[in-house]
Parts: structure tokens; C-alpha cells; sequence
């Protein structure tokens, strides 16, 4: 079992505890009981982001710069509109904002991490310039679209 995959279990593990014995924690914490349903958005919401943030380091590590920062730009968004439309629902909603948008980005970086590693190959090589690769000059060519070089009768 690799380390990330350990990692994940243990976050869902441990955020399904936290949501199961929420009542019992809140209470050793000091804190009313009304705030459960926040509670569990919460957990729920950093379980998302936990994933997201792994897919972030793996699209990082491919260096699809482009993909993670549009993954954090997508978090950024939902978080700032569904976190203000939750607000104007009421007290049983809040935290279901930040919830649903680190789902969000979640499901943008599983789909755009599973298409990444799917093409690998393609990606990889297909950026990468063959090395001895010259532009071509008008000057080096004996005839036109006959290649680069001089020609040499054998």
C-alpha cells in the first residue's frame, strides 16, 4: 500500500468519526450543539479539500502549472459565491458553501488528473524539442523543400 493511499484512508476514517461522534465532541469542546450541522459541513468540506490538495501535488509534480492553478481558481470562486448564498439561507446551512465548492475543485482535479496521467506518453514527449532540431534558413537549403544541409552526390 502506497503512502497516499494510506494518507486518504486515514483522512476518511478519521472525517467519518468526526461526523459520527460530532454531538460528543462539541460537547467536550464547549461549544452549543447547534452548531453540529456546521461541524459536519466542516469535516465533510476538509475531506474534499484534502483530496483536492493531492491532486494539486500530483498536477504540480506533472507540471500542468495551468491545470492547478485553474483548480484553485475554481475553489476560489465557488468558496466566495456559495459560501455568501449559504450566509443568506441561514444559520442550518452555514459551512455547506465551502462544502459543495471544495467538491467542486475536486471533481476539476480528479477529471483533469486522470486525463493528465491518461495521456502521460503524449504529454511528455510531445512538449519536449528533439534534440539537434534546427529552424530553418533559406541559406542552408540546396533546393526549396529539399531539407536542411547541403546535398552531397555519392
Amino acid at each position: 500500500m502506497c503512502s497516499s493511499d494510506l494518507i486518504l484512508r486515514i483522512q476518511t476514517l478519521l472525517t467519518v468519526l468526526c461526523i459520527f461522534f460530532g454531538k460528543d465532541l462539541l460537547a467536550a469542546l464547549g461549544l452549543p450543539v447547534s452548531q453540529l450541522g456546521m461541524f459536519q459541513f466542516a469535516c465533510v468540506g476538509s475531506l474534499f479539500l484534502a483530496f483536492t490538495l493531492f491532486c494539486l501535488v500530483v498536477l504540480l509534480y506533472l507540471d500542468r502549472r495551468t491545470d492547478a492553478l485553474a483548480v484553485a481558481t475554481l475553489f476560489l470562486l465557488l468558496n466566495t459565491v456559495l459560501s455568501a448564498a449559504t450566509l443568506q439561507l441561514g444559520y442550518v446551512f452555514y459551512g455547506a458553501g465551502f462544502a459543495f465548492s471544495s467538491m467542486g475543485a475536486l471533481l476539476l482535479a480528479v477529471g483533469l488528473v486522470m486525463h493528465r496521467v491518461g495521456n502521460l506518453e503524449y504529454l511528455t514527449f510531445s512538449g519536449t524539442p528533439i534534440i539537434g532540431q534546427k529552424v530553418a534558413v533559406d541559406a542552408l537549403r540546396t533546393r526549396p523543400g529539399r531539407g536542411f544541409g547541403r546535398e552531397h552526390s555519392l
